[in-house]
């Protein structure tokens, strides 16, 4: 597929070639932050004994990144398909 910018995502993009997201929305940028710093966390709690409590921590944040995710692409800030 050919990537095309300026585009909505329910449309077709220059010349009918279909969008290529990428992941570039908001929810994805969303998500992988999250999920990021949950991961973060998680390897700090190794680093620290390792420190179960805060590795719970950081499980909890990637599950709310897929939940966060989940949420904005229902809202209209994902890729449709």
């Amino acid at each position: 597929m050919t990537e095309t910018r300026g585009t909505t995502s329910r449309g077709t993009g220059h010349a009918g070639r279909r969008e290529v997201h990428h992941g570039r929305t908001p929810a994805a940028w969303a998500g992988v932050t999250i999920a990021f710093v949950g991961l973060l966390v998680i390897a700090a709690a190794m680093f620290m004994g390792p420190n179960m409590t805060v590795f719970w921590v950081g499980i909890a944040l990637v599950a709310l990144a897929l939940v966060v995710t989940a949420v904005m692409r229902k809202l209209g800030y994902g890729a449709d398909g």
